[in-house]
């Protein structure tokens, strides 16, 4: 999967003693398709997760690398272009509280870069001792919503002592709606692609943005949230645009079957 012209007898040895909780080689495609070549402490949904908030940087340079942190995880990406125009990525990813060695993690990254086929480099690679890590769900959401601008409710999700939003779920998604609807007989018929921000409801705050004209609306108790709550939200909307727009969202034909599943995702990130 890695090719290279390189001699190998240039090539420097990869550090001893690194130990990391997770890694992950992989090809990138111009259009975005990833391919993975080895994969150890990740998991798929974690790697495309990293990927996806990190795509624009990667496609803009040739080469380099990215600090990222999500939720309470470090990740070190390190790319470069192939010989066959797609980029080749690592992953490393640790615990937040224990920092990477970037050195050590650069060194390894050009030991695999540069070895004639990823069967070699995977003698590198089973070096590193690799330990599982899970994501620290964020506990200050109390309440999920995605539906369209007519109001119809793909998807809610409700903490079960909020039985009051539970109670009212569909008047709220009535009220959203009538609320966009509103908002545009402002702007003279425009398409407006509203985001309200911090609306003190008193014991919760409400929140609502547009993407892909889906509507995404969410109540959150703030005093409970952590700094990755609003990377944790780009992420479930982003997962909920690429597994239902097309074609449930697209080509709706009354089954909301489909979006039952979208809860394993929202209590992926979430204690809700």
């Amino acid at each position: 999967m890695i090719n290279s012209t390189d001699n190998n007898q240039n090539i420097k040895e990869p550090p001893a003693g690194l130990q990391i909780q997770g890694i992950c080689i992989l090809e990138m495609s111009a259009i975005g398709e990833i391919g993975i070549i080895f994969q150890r402490g990740i998991d798929t949904i974690l790697v495309q997760e990293i990927i996806n908030l990190n795509k624009s940087k990667i496609f803009n340079n040739e080469e380099g690398a990215i600090k990222d942190y999500i939720g309470s995880i470090n990740a070190y990406l390190v790319y470069c272009d192939s010989n066959k125009g797609d980029k080749i990525i690592a992953i490393f990813i640790d615990k937040e509280v224990h920092l990477l060695n970037y050195p050590k993690l650069d060194a390894l990254t050009e030991v695999l870069f540069k070895k004639i086929g990823i069967s070699t480099a995977n003698l590198e690679i089973k070096k590193i001792r690799i330990n599982t890590v899970k994501i620290t769900r964020d506990k200050g959401l109390i309440g999920f919503l995605a539906l369209d601008k007519t109001g119809l409710l793909y998807f809610s999700k409700v903490k079960k002592n909020r039985k009051k939003i539970s109670k009212n779920i569909f008047q709220i998604a009535g009220f959203i709606s009538a609320l966009l609807i509103y908002s545009k007989d402002l702007i003279s018929g425009e398409d407006p692609e509203l985001r309200l921000e911090d609306i003190n409801l008193g014991s919760h705050h409400f929140y609502l943005n547009i993407k892909n004209n889906v509507i995404f609306a969410y109540f959150i108790e703030k005093h409970k949230v952590t700094e990755n709550f609003d990377k944790y939200i780009q992420i479930v909307v982003e997962k909920f645009i690429e597994k239902f727009y097309d074609p449930y969202v697209t080509n709706f034909k009354g089954d909301l079957s489909p979006f039952h599943s979208f809860e394993q995702v929202i209590d992926q990130y979430f204690e809700i």
